[in-house]
C-alpha cells in the first residue's frame, strides 16, 4: 500500500492535475502506480513518463514487468527504467508541465530537483515528503540522510512552496505566475 493512499492524497494528484492541465507528466518512482493512476483520472489525455530504477533499488521497488503489463494499454503511458539523477539531460527547458518525484526523498533529492528539473518544468512540482515529521522518519536517521525541510524553506524565497503535512508529506511547488 502506498503511503499517499493512507491519507488520500490521491485527490492532490487528481486535482493538480486538472488544475494544470499538463501536456507533460514525467514522474519519478512507480512503485504500484498510486499517484499514476490518479494522474490519469485528473488529466486523461496528458502524455505520461514514469520513471523508475524498479528492481535496481534494493528496498520496497516496482515491479517493472507488472507495471509495462499494467499499462500496457494505455498509449499515453510510457514506462522507463531510468535513474532519476541521470535523466534530467533527456528533457528540453520549459518541456515538462507537471513533475511529480518519489524516490525515496531526502535533502539531496529535493536539492536536484530545484538545480535541475525547476528549469525543465512550466507549471507545477509535487514532491514526495518535506513535512517535519517525514524528516525524522527511521531510516532517514539511521542512513543519516539529509533533512528536506531545511531546503524548502530556503526557496521559498524565491518560489512558491507549500507542503501538505500529513505523514508522508508532500510537498508543492507553483510556477504559474
Amino acid at each position: 500500500m502506498s503511503s499517499y493512499e493512507e491519507n488520500n492524497y490521491r485527490l492532490v494528484f487528481e486535482a493538480a492535475a486538472f488544475i494544470y492541465k499538463p501536456k507533460v507528466i514525467v514522474e519519478f518512482g512507480v512503485l504500484h502506480g498510486y499517484s499514476l493512476d490518479a494522474f490519469l483520472m485528473g488529466a486523461g489525455g496528458s502524455k505520461i513518463y514514469a520513471y523508475d530504477i524498479f528492481d535496481d533499488f534494493p528496498y520496497n521497488h516496482a515491479n517493472y514487468n507488472e507495471i509495462k503489463k499494467k499499462y500496457a494499454s494505455n498509449s499515453n503511458i510510457e514506462i522507463r527504467k531510468t535513474d532519476f539523477f541521470d535523466a534530467a539531460q533527456e528533457w528540453e527547458d520549459k518541456s515538462i508541465d507537471l513533475l511529480h518525484v518519489d524516490i525515496a526523498n531526502d535533502g539531496r533529492v529535493y536539492e536536484e530537483v530545484l538545480m535541475n528539473w525547476i528549469s525543465k518544468t512550466r507549471k507545477a512540482v509535487l514532491i514526495e515528503g518535506g513535512g517535519a515529521e517525514r524528516d525524522n522518519i527511521d531510516w532517514m536517521i539511521k542512513y543519516n540522510k539529509s533533512p528536506m525541510r531545511p531546503i524548502i524553506e530556503t526557496y521559498k524565497k524565491q518560489l512558491r512552496i507549500h507542503t501538505f503535512e500529513q505523514f508522508p508529506s508532500l510537498t508543492l511547488i507553483d510556477l504559474v505566475q
